[in-house]
Formats: structure tokens, C-alpha cells, sequence
């Protein structure tokens, strides 16, 4: 018989166990090809998505500075700095020119606005859509935002006479954003709107125009990344060279020596997300090595069932001639024949899965192929391998995986080796208390702390199954003083035949273990992402809005509540989030209305906390007035100099229902008049509180040092008790004053988040000082509890009303809130709504848009998946193992029926074998599952959420309904594997009977 018909005949007869490597073969490149493809490309999709969705300036950076002379060599010069920093990443950039407001006139001159903001901006069309008319062209003709146009009271054809020399230009179109939230517009009010404050605008016109405006011109330059996937490695280096650009733009004589602003979130943004696609990096091996150690187990065990079901015919083919090495490339071309299909297939399945499940997401093809190349490899690599080796030594008492004492003293050594190499990773991984590290060129992995998961679960997979020798001797004894034939038999081939288990009781433990690994992360970063979500984003909405910084008039929106009325809003809450200095560190302090907080925030760390600083609040707060007050009174004297023209002006400072600052116009007082009443009309809210009256001197020449007393204050013409009185000196430095009401004295209540606390050595009783950024006010905090976390993610956490009188009081600017906290059961239909609708100037947010659940959420499911597919191999590998015990037990079945024992008992007994080894497995991979996630869930959890703390993480939090169900589902799959074995076991011992001889 020729070697071409042997072979054939071989590969024919052994066609089961053949299949059976097709199978594994099949499974592990489908798992790891989808594994491999999903995991690259999910986060750099995931990231170009939340690029896409992130509004205003949370997606752009901004340059600023005054137009030079020559415009057009400051415009070259910034080009090429932008192009070298910006452009070269992938980013895009666009220059525009704005003036400040100008005065208007023309067919806008009875229009009531304080001035027309003029802009050049060549992109503008390609972001916004005409409402009516046409662009223009030219430096007579210009397109008016719609909103301001309904302002000022002009349409298409109406000539607005523009600036001091009253330039005529004619409005030839009205246009509208076509999306205002687009970073493109950076957050801009006149863009949304077409006003901010008593500014209207922008009419777009031609450059030249603004080069003749008589006030100031600034040139920008904005930044955003183009939608689409993203370039992480681009991202990364665009991340590194922002804040290159403003020194490098500095530096360049053609921009200018008016220094340059830069404004924008971009490179927080960046940052947040490739700390986020970092920690999918660290994760992402995980369910790869995981599925490929089980795969890997699996083809073992099946070649060692091949060679052992292969033992006589091997030892005829060497006696014959045959060589090892022709008997391993024979086995060799099996594996091929039977795992190269069988993976193509695995891999374009797996394509086309992730096509069907991920549609329009681009694919990583090159991996999945990869991953099916390496599974051929291996499958043939362990075939031949144990082939060659049976072949070498065909004469070894045992099945075909029992190793000698060589061997077995070698896998010894390797466990050891392995568990130490796992400690050092442990240790690596928890020292740093992530496996991300900071470096130069950003976040990385590190790979002996990321690597950390997997070897201890290895680690503690092998230790199991080394104790698992003492644990069936254990059994067996307990199980020998039972006086029948059975449950000792079972226990102790259990016993004493450990290393035939070895295999399947691997793949097992390490199957079970990766899916309560991955319950336990995926319970974990869910909720510790939900919280920090929760937490960055302060109610279920949060609405920023534009154009908002110090109080410095009237603010409707200090008496009102915007969106209360919204369709699915529940609660409309003011916010201040501001910049403050605790010494020289920069920290963030967030102010809300300590008394409605919890109707926001719900359970949120810091909420119980922050209940304190409503009743320590009522000191600080004002002088409350009188509810249902219609008109606020306030008698002022004037001692001045000299009889000037001019008037001093007075206003009331209120806070409104839930603590925001606004100011209430009293009017004026002639210099010369030396006093009088003054008064006005109080907002019609309810819970207004007056925290004291401002007097400003006029700019006016020979105003000289007037000295203003606040006499009494009234409302409704009754006096107000504790109203704030005194004198207020005025100069030319010191052009306003103030007198502040008594109860604004005295610190500001405040809690404190954990880290802040600790850096600063605070203690709930202690005070300290912290200056606020926007404004300059230095403010005197007492700290009265601190907490794990802060509603908003600030540091630090005070009443609004408390905080704004305190920054009244201190004589500094007042910083306006510029955030609304809603509650609301349907977030992101009211998210959806501001968004389209802009009923003012903003951008809303909910807890999805602040969560990593688009980046890192693959990586975590990906852990999932690849433990249910080493899950599927160990029960292969289960199977191979029922199917070595039934070929080299045959010829025990007749002799155990003619001592007695039935055949239905020998299946019984073989049943319990099985059922004791699987239960067994299942159980120890439970218990180094729970291990392993006991030692590294809570910093894997914590490094997959961007600035989360391990004062965030929820304990407790794995997913443990769906592991149930697995392991449920796991173990009736072995158990039916075991009652089939058992099946077959029992048929084949009464034939054994009946013909005098076991069946083959």
C-alpha cells in the first residue's frame, strides 16, 4: 500500500477525533479573529463618535489676538505654526476676524442694542444655511444672523449704517448655524442666538470692512478634529502640541505684541478619551489570551487522544520503518487538511458577524486573519508535536497524556516559575494602581502590570489543579468506607489517575474563572463609570450656557427657572463651576443651591454631605425680603467735590430663588443734587435675598472723590430691617463701592472632596482662603464635612447663594453661574430638545455623553465573549476526555460485570466519575475567579474610567446573574457530556456480556 493510501486511511479511521480538531480549530478563529477585529477597531470608531458628539468649546481651541496691520503676514504666519502643530495631526483649523460691538444705525437705528459685532469668515457658509436672500459680496453688502436681525427690526435690502463713520452696508441674506452646538462655532451666543447681553449680531462681511471699524478687531483661530474614526497615535500627538501652539504663535514678530489668547476645552477632551482608549488597550489581551490558552488546552487534549487512539498502529508503523519525524509530518498534514478550512471559515464568519453587528464600522481584517493563521499553526504545531513524541516512545505505559516523572517534574517547575511571575505582575500591577502609566508621549500600558489578570489566573488555574490530586485522594478515602462497589470505584479513579483529568480540568477552571472575571469587572466599571458619569455631570442634564462669565447687570436667569416648564423636566437648578486658587493650586470649586441639591442628584456621594451647608448657609446669605415685594427703595447722600456733571449710579445686588446674583438698576444721582431716593421694580420670584448696594462714580472729567452714603433701604415703603448702610468712597482707581449686609460677613461654608482635603490638611471645623479666578475675590471657606466625591466632580462644594454674597462682599467680581443642573426621568429627549431647539445660547449634556462607555465598554464585553469561548473549549475538551476514558477502559467493562456489577451501575459509576470531575472544575473555577477578581476588578475598574478615584468604585457591583446563568449552563452541558459517556458506557458493557468480549 502506497504512503498517499496509508495516510488516507489513517486520517479516515481517526475522522471523529480529526473533526474534532476542525471544530476547535472553527471556534477559536472565530472567537479570536472577532476578538482580535472588534477590540482594535471599536475604540478608535468609539472615539471619532464622541469627537463628533462633543459640543462648543468642549471640541475646539482657540488662538485669539488683535488684527496686526498687516493682516495678511500675521494670517501666513499663524498658518504655518497651525499646519506644522495642528494640521499635521489630522486635525483642521480656519481663521475668521470679529470686531468688538460697533455702534449701528441706519434702517437699526430705533433698534434697542448697544452694538453690531461684525465677523469675516470665509467657512461660515459651509456651517450655516440662509434663511432668506443670499451671501453678498463685496465690502458695501453683508448676511445678518436671523436672530439679530429680528433684533434690530431689518430684513433682506434694509442698509445698516455701520460704525462711528456710519459705513453703509446692505443686508443681502439672513442665515441661521445650521447646528449651533458644532465645535466649529466654539460655543459662540451670537451664532446660536444672534445676541449676547445688549450685542447683536454677527453680519458677515468682507475683511477689508473690519480693517476700517474704529474698534477692536481680533483675528482667531480655531481648532477641531474632523468627524470619522479616529487616528489614536494622531490624537495622542495633537494632545502633545496644543499647548505648543500659543508660544510658538508668540514668538512670531508677524503676530503681533498683543500676546494671544487661547481658549477651549480640545485638549481636556483628548485627554479624557485616550485615558479611556488606554484602558481598553490594557483590557483588550485579556479575552484574547484567555480564549487562546483554553483553544490552545482544547487541541491538546485532542492530541493527545489522537496519539493514544493511535498507539497500536504507530508501534506497527515503526517496526515497519516509519520514523518519527514521517509519522509527525503525516499528523502534521492532517491538522492542516483538518484546521485550515475549518479556520477560514471560523475568520469569515467572524467578518462577517461583526459586519452585521457593527455596520459601517470599518474592520481590521489583517487581525482576524491573523488570529485563523495562528490557530492552523498551533493546531498543527501541538498535533505533530504529540504525535512525534508518541511516535519517539510508543511503548509508554499510560494514556497519552500521562506524563513521566520527568514531565511531570517539569510542569512543577513551570507552575512555580509561572505563580512567581504572576506575583511580580500582581505586585507591578498594584504598586502602580493601574496598569496605565505616564510617560513622555502620553498614557501607555504597562505590559508586566497589564499582563497581571491573566498570569494570576493561570497561576491560581494551575494551583487548583495541582490540588486537585490531594482533593480526590481526600474523596476517594471518604468515599471507601462506603461498603459497595460504588461511589469508592469512581473516587478513585479520580484518584488515582489525576493527570488523565488534567486537560479538560484546566481548560474548565480557566473557562469559569474568565467569566466571573469578567462579571466581576463588567459589575464594576459599569457602575463606577455610572457614578463618575453621574458625578462630572451633576443632574441628568447638564446645560452649559454661552457667553456667561461675571454679573454685571440684570439676569433673568437668576429669578427664573428656564426649564422647568420643558416636557420631561422634573427640577431646573442654577450652577456655578469656576477656577479657584487654594494657594498655588488650581482647583474647582462648584456652587449650587445647597437646599435643592438632592432633588437633583439623588444619592450621589457628596449629596448627604452637602445637606450641611443649606442650614450653615442662612447666616451668610442676606437679608431675605419680604415675599410678594413689588419695589425696592434706597435713600443715598452724595458728598462731592465739585458740581461735575454726571450721575453716581446705584444698584441693589439680589440673590434670586435658589442663590444666583443679579443686579437691580436703582437709576442715578446727579453729583450736584447731593442725594435723594432712588428705586425700582424687584423681580417678580419669590425668595429674593439682598446682599447690598453698589454705587459707581461717572467717568466724567472733574468727577473728582465723591464719598456716597447708603441712608436706609426700603421696600414697599416700609424700612428694611439690618439693611446695609455706610459710606462708599469713590475715585478715579477705585470708581465703584459697595456696602454689604451684615450677615454676609463670616465664612463660607464648604465640603471638601477626599483629595483636596488630605493635600491641605483639612478637618471639618478648620478654615481656610481660596480666590477665585474669574473676578478676583478672595473668599474665607470653613470646611464642615468632606466627602469620597463631589456632585459635579469639583473640590470643592458650597452654597451659590453663600458663594456669590461672599464674592460680593470681597469687593471682587461676581462670577455668573453659567451652568442648569435638571433632573429629568427622559434625559436625553430633553438633551435633544435645548439642543434643537436653543431657547437660549447652550449646550446640553447628559451622563451618557460624560461616560467611556463607548471606548472602553468593548474591551469589557470583549472579556465576556472570550470567556464564553474558553467556556466552549473546555466543554471540547470535556468531551475529548469522555472519549479517551471510553477507548482505554474497554477492557475493564466485562471483567466488572462478571464481579457483579450491572451494566446500568458501570454507567452510573462512570457518570459520577465525570459528573465529580466537571462539578469539580466548575466549582475551583469559581473560587480562583472570585480570587482573581477579588485582587485586580478594583484598579482595572478604576483605571478604565477616566479620573475616577478609588473612592468611586462600587463594591459589590459584578454582574452576577448572568454568570449564574453560564455556569448553569456550562455545567449541564458537561453533565450531559457525562450522561452520554454514561449512555454508551452501560450499552457497551451488556454487549460485553452477551458476546463474551468488550466492543472497540
Amino acid at each position: 500500500m502506497s504512503s498517499a493510501r496509508i495516510a488516507t486511511a489513517r486520517a479516515r479511521a481517526r475522522a471523529g477525533v480529526l473533526g474534532g480538531v476542525a471544530l476547535i480549530s472553527f471556534l477559536a478563529a472565530f472567537t479570536t479573529g472577532a476578538l482580535a477585529d472588534w477590540t482594535a477597531t471599536a475604540p478608535p470608531t468609539a472615539i471619532g463618535a464622541e469627537l463628533a458628539s462633543v459640543d462648543g468649546r468642549a471640541g475646539a481651541v482657540r488662538w485669539q489676538t488683535r488684527l496686526a496691520a498687516d493682516a495678511s503676514e500675521q494670517a501666513a504666519a499663524a498658518a504655518s505654526v497651525l499646519d506644522r502643530e495642528v494640521a499635521a495631526h489630522g486635525a483642521t483649523w480656519a481663521r475668521s476676524v470679529a470686531s468688538a460691538a460697533v455702534a449701528v444705525g441706519g434702517a437699526a437705528a430705533t433698534a434697542d442694542a448697544s452694538g453690531l459685532v461684525l465677523l469675516a469668515d470665509p467657512d461660515l457658509p459651509e456651517r450655516a444655511e440662509l434663511v432668506a436672500g443670499d451671501w453678498g459680496a463685496g465690502a458695501a453688502e453683508g448676511a445678518l444672523q436671523a436672530g439679530a436681525a429680528e433684533r434690530l427690526g431689518v430684513t433682506v435690502g434694509d442698509v445698516l449704517a455701520v460704525g462711528d463713520d456710519a459705513a453703509p452696508v446692505t443686508v443681502t441674506g439672513l442665515w441661521q448655524a445650521a447646528d449651533p452646538t458644532d465645535p466649529a462655532w466654539f460655543g459662540d451666543p451670537f451664532a446660536a442666538a444672534g445676541a449676547e447681553g445688549d450685542a447683536v449680531g454677527p453680519l458677515l462681511v468682507d475683511e477689508s470692512v473690519l480693517a476700517e471699524v474704529p474698534a477692536a478687531v481680533f483675528a482667531r483661530w480655531t481648532a477641531t478634529v474632523p468627524p470619522g474614526r479616529a487616528d489614536l497615535d494622531a490624537l495622542r500627538a495633537l494632545g502633545a502640541s496644543i499647548p505648543d501652539v500659543a508660544p510658538a504663535l508668540q514668538d512670531d514678530p508677524a503676530m503681533g505684541d498683543t500676546g494671544i489668547a487661547e481658549a477651549g476645552d480640545l485638549d481636556s477632551t483628548l485627554a479624557r478619551l485616550l485615558v479611556a482608549a488606554a484602558a481598553a488597550r490594557a483590557i483588550s489581551p485579556l479575552p484574547l489570551a484567555l480564549a487562546a490558552i483554553a483553544a490552545v488546552a482544547a487541541l491538546w487534549r485532542l492530541a493527545a487522544l489522537l496519539a493514544e487512539s493511535r498507539r497500536g498502529e504507530t508501534v506497527l508503523l515503526r517496526a515497519r520503518g516509519a520514523t518519527a519525524n514521517r509519522l509527525a509530518a503525516s499528523t502534521a498534514a492532517e491538522a492542516v487538511w483538518a484546521s485550515l478550512p475549518a479556520a477560514a471559515v471560523g475568520a469569515l464568519l467572524a467578518e462577517a458577524l461583526l459586519g452585521f453587528v457593527r455596520p459601517g464600522e470599518p474592520r481590521a481584517s489583517t487581525a482576524a486573519w491573523a488570529a485563523a493563521g495562528a490557530v492552523v499553526a498551533v493546531a498543527v504545531a501541538l498535533l505533530a508535536g504529540v504525535a512525534r513524541r508518541g511516535a519517539r516512545r510508543p511503548l509508554v505505559r499510560g494514556a497519552g497524556d500521562e506524563p513521566g516523572r520527568a514531565a511531570r517534574g517539569g510542569a512543577i517547575g513551570g507552575t512555580v516559575l509561572l505563580v512567581a511571575l504572576a506575583g511580580l505582575a500582581l505586585w507591578r500591577l498594584l504598586s502602580l494602581g493601574s496598569p496605565l502609566v505616564v510617560g513622555r508621549d502620553g498614557v501607555n500600558v504597562d505590559p508586566l502590570a497589564a499582563s497581571a489578570p491573566v498570569l494570576v489566573l493561570l497561576a491560581l488555574a494551575l494551583v487548583a489543579l495541582v490540588l486537585s490530586r490531594p482533593a480526590g485522594a481526600v474523596a476517594a478515602r471518604a468515599a471507601a468506607r462506603r461498603p459497595r462497589l460504588s461511589p469508592a470505584l469512581p473516587m478513585r479513579r479520580l484518584a488515582r489517575a489525576p493527570e488523565l483529568y488534567a486537560a479538560a480540568t484546566l481548560t474548565t477552571v480557566i473557562g469559569v474563572a474568565s467569566l466571573t472575571l469578567a462579571a466581576a469587572l463588567a459589575g464594576a466599571w459599569h457602575a463606577t463609570d455610572a457614578r463618575a458619569a453621574a458625578l462630572r455631570t451633576g443632574g441628568d442634564v447638564r446645560v452649559e450656557l454661552a457667553g456667561r462669565a461675571l454679573v454685571t447687570g440684570a439676569d433673568p436667569l437668576a429669578s427664573a427657572a428656564p426649564f422647568a416648564d420643558l416636557a420631561g423636566v422634573d427640577a431646573d437648578m442654577p450652577a456655578l463651576r469656576t477656577e479657584v486658587r487654594v494657594g498655588s493650586d488650581a482647583r474647582e470649586l462648584v456652587a449650587v443651591d445647597a437646599a435643592s441639591l438632592a432633588a437633583i442628584t439623588g444619592d450621589l456621594p457628596g449629596t448627604a454631605q452637602a445637606a450641611g451647608l443649606a442650614s450653615a448657609a442662612e447666616e451668610p446669605g442676606g437679608i431675605p425680603l419680604p415675599e410678594g415685594a413689588g419695589r425696592l427703595a434706597v435713600d443715598v447722600t452724595v458728598a462731592a467735590v465739585s458740581a461735575a456733571p454726571g450721575e453716581i449710579a446705584v444698584s441693589a445686588w439680589l440673590l434670586g430663588p435658589h442663590g444666583a446674583a443679579t443686579v437691580l438698576d436703582l437709576g442715578g444721582v446727579p453729583l450736584a443734587a447731593g442725594g435723594g431716593k432712588l428705586s425700582a421694580a424687584l423681580p417678580s420670584a419669590p425668595g429674593l435675598t439682598l446682599i447690598g448696594i453698589e454705587a459707581r462714580r461717572p467717568n466724567v472729567e472733574g468727577a473728582g472723590d465723591p464719598r456716597v452714603t447708603v441712608v436706609g433701604v426700603q421696600v414697599d415703603g416700609s424700612p428694611l430691617a439690618d439693611a446695609p448702610t455706610g459710606d462708599i468712597e469713590l475715585s478715579a482707581r477705585t470708581p465703584s463701592g459697595r456696602v454689604v449686609a451684615a450677615t454676609v460677613d463670616g465664612p463660607v461654608p464648604v465640603v471638601l472632596d477626599a483629595g483636596l482635603a488630605a493635600a491641605i490638611l483639612a478637618d471639618p471645623g478648620d478654615e481656610f482662603d481660596f480666590r477665585i479666578v474669574a473676578g478676583g475675590s478672595e473668599v474665607h471657606a470653613l470646611v464642615i464635612a468632606t466627602a469620597p466625591a463631589l456632585p459635579g466632580g469639583g473640590a470643592i462644594l458650597a452654597d451659590l447663594g453663600a458663594t456669590q454674597a461672599a464674592a460680593f462682599g470681597a469687593g471682587g467680581g461676581v462670577p455668573e453661574h453659567a451652568e442648569r443642573w435638571l433632573a429629568s426621568e427622559s434625559p436625553e429627549q430633553v438633551a435633544d430638545t435645548l439642543d434643537r431647539e436653543q431657547p437660549l445660547p447652550l449646550s446640553a449634556s447628559t451622563r451618557t455623553d460624560a461616560s467611556t462607555e463607548g471606548v472602553v465598554g468593548p474591551a469589557v464585553d470583549a472579556l465576556a465573549w472570550g470567556a464564553a469561548g474558553a467556556v466552549a473549549f473546555a466543554i471540547a475538551a470535556f468531551a475529548a476526555l469522555v472519549a479517551a476514558i471510553g477507548r482505554s477502559r474497554a477492557g475493564e467493562l466485562a471483567v466488572l460485570r462478571a464481579l457483579g456489577m450491572p451494566a446500568r451501575a458501570q454507567g452510573r459509576s462512570r457518570f459520577a466519575e465525570l459528573a465529580v470531575a466537571a462539578v469539580g472544575a466548575i466549582a475551583g473555577g469559581l473560587v480562583v475567579g472570585l480570587g482573581v477578581a477579588a485582587l485586580v476588578v478594583p484598579v482595572l475598574a478604576r483605571a478604565a474610567v477616566p479620573g475616577a478615584r478609588e473612592t468611586l468604585l462600587v463594591s459589590g457591583g459584578g454582574e452576577w446573574a448572568w454568570l449564574l446563568g453560564a455556569v448553569v449552563v456550562t455545567a449541564l452541558l458537561a453533565l450531559g457530556v457525562a450522561a452520554a459517556s454514561a449512555a454508551t458506557t452501560a450499552a457497551r458493557a451488556r454487549h460485553a456480556v452477551r458476546h463474551g468480549e468488550e466492543a472497540s
